[in-house]
């Protein structure tokens, strides 16, 4: 799960500019009558198998 907030940004930035409502107006579609989405994330799985991480063991880094 991946917060986005790109959309909501620019969203906000076409309302303090007096621009085109061009991603407001996507918001709008994506939202239920009524309603504003405050935040969105992104959901899914890997296609395929990610490369394991490189981790030491903790005792690798901890200092007594």
């Amino acid at each position: 799960m991946q917060p986005l907030n790109q959309v909501f940004e620019r969203a906000d930035r076409e309302s303090s500019a007096g621009l085109a409502p061009t991603f407001t107006d996507a918001l709008a579609q994506l939202t239920p009558a009524g309603w504003e989405a405050v935040t969105g994330f992104r959901i899914g799985h890997p296609s395929g198998t990610p490369h394991h991480a490189p981790r030491r063991l903790a005792e690798e880094v901890i200092r007594p």
